[in-house]
């Protein structure tokens, strides 16, 4: 599933992503390939799971850039 990121942490090495079905996924840095970190608004992709606790985002992927700061 593809989406953009809502909130990170870098301190806490957890955040938000917001997926294409306008669902709030928690995503923990463990889950991230290639990256350390995420910033907002960048595009991603995912694999949803729904466990007890609500949605998690694994296995994420970046697919552009942090955009620029403005």
């Amino acid at each position: 599933m593809k989406g953009s990121v809502h909130y990170w942490s870098s301190d806490r090495g957890y955040g938000k992503i917001t997926g294409i079905d306008d669902v709030l996924y928690f995503v923990h840095a463990s889950e991230l390939t290639g990256v350390r970190e995420l910033t907002v608004r960048q595009q991603v992709e995912f694999e949803p799971t729904y466990p007890p606790r609500g949605p998690r985002a694994i296995r994420v992927r970046v697919l552009s850039p942090a955009p620029a700061k403005s």
